[in-house]
């Protein structure tokens, strides 16, 4: 029978068992590698929300939602581990423009929100993430951003009371 594609140890060339345990390289499926990064962080969450007050459902405290939100993080991580199919697509490298385009638009997101305020920085937020999509064009971004935007001003600062600027 002929080893399947999705073995998870390959090793490199021939010899003795030792020397094949020098030359191993491992090697991880896309869907296996979503579900390691989804027990990370729901792991993350869950522990380090551990250190403020849960409070009760009726009068929740800070840490509720991570703590809650960690844990099902960590189920959906075992669901997609298990239910997985395994596939011939393993993980190459790490896609660096949509990590750097996200990463970029969250920062400059927090950074910008102070002084040009929640209607102008919330579009460029939205523009890191058609960037990092690579599917996005001017007429896509004003077609998510400006409802977005509104949404956001409507939600935030008007219906829940968050003390956000929304013009410079």
């Amino acid at each position: 029978m002929a080893e399947n594609s999705t073995t998870y140890l390959e090793t490199a060339g021939s010899g003795t068992a030792d020397s094949k345990s020098r030359n191993a390289r491992y090697s991880i499926s896309n869907t296996n590698a979503s579900a390691f990064l989804l027990l990370g962080l729901g792991a993350f969450f869950a522990y380090f929300g551990l250190e403020y007050r849960l409070g009760s459902l009726r009068s929740m405290g800070p840490g509720m939602f991570p703590v809650v939100g960690g844990m099902l993080l960590v189920g959906i991580a075992f669901v997609v581990a298990l239910t997985g199919r395994k596939s011939d697509e393993h993980l190459r490298s790490l896609p660096v423009k949509p990590i750097v385009a996200i990463l970029g638009s969250v920062v400059a997101f927090s950074l910008l929100l102070e002084t040009l305020g929640l209607a102008l920085s919330a579009p460029l937020l939205i523009a890191g993430a058609l960037v990092a999509s690579g599917q996005g064009s001017l007429k896509t971004g004003v077609l998510l951003g400006v409802p977005l935007t509104l949404a956001a001003v409507l939600a935030f600062p008007i219906l829940l009371g968050v003390p956000l600027k929304v013009f410079p």
